[in-house]
């Protein structure tokens, strides 16, 4: 492989982390979504905008821990005793990269509901004066 893997390519490598990071990243806009309708009303509407923030950063906590799965797995193979150290640096790079690729992923899968959460909390706090 050359060059920096793809989003692709890293999914097919490590599934799991990134689905449940971009599902997670799905439920903090839908619940941001609703903490915004809720605060044009009242201020309870905060609180749902917090949790939906609070969703979204377990979605990138989850692009984190996929991130530092894929370099414990790496470390592992690595230890392999027949390979050349040029064959170590190989994969240590685009270990590398696919950590990148991932966590990059995430914070993009977190983003929106941190946005739709802080504009959440500000509506509900002006709702009512």
């Amino acid at each position: 492989m050359s060059g920096s893997p793809s989003f692709l390519e890293v999914f097919k490598e490590n599934p799991l982390f990134l689905l449940v990071a971009l599902l997670l990243g799905a439920a903090a806009l839908a619940v941001g979504g609703i903490g915004v309708l809720v605060g044009r009303k009242n201020r309870a509407g905060a609180a749902v905008s917090v949790v939906a923030a609070l969703i979204a950063l377990a979605a990138l906590g989850v692009g984190g821990l996929a991130s530092w799965q894929i370099h414990t797995v790496t470390e592992e193979v690595v230890t392999v005793p027949d390979l050349t150290e040029k064959d170590r640096e190989r994969i240590r790079a685009h270990s590398s990269a696919s950590a990148n690729v991932a966590l990059t992923a995430a914070g993009i899968a977190a983003l929106p509901g941190l946005l739709i959460g802080a504009i959440g909390v500000v509506v509900a706090l002006r709702a009512r004066r």
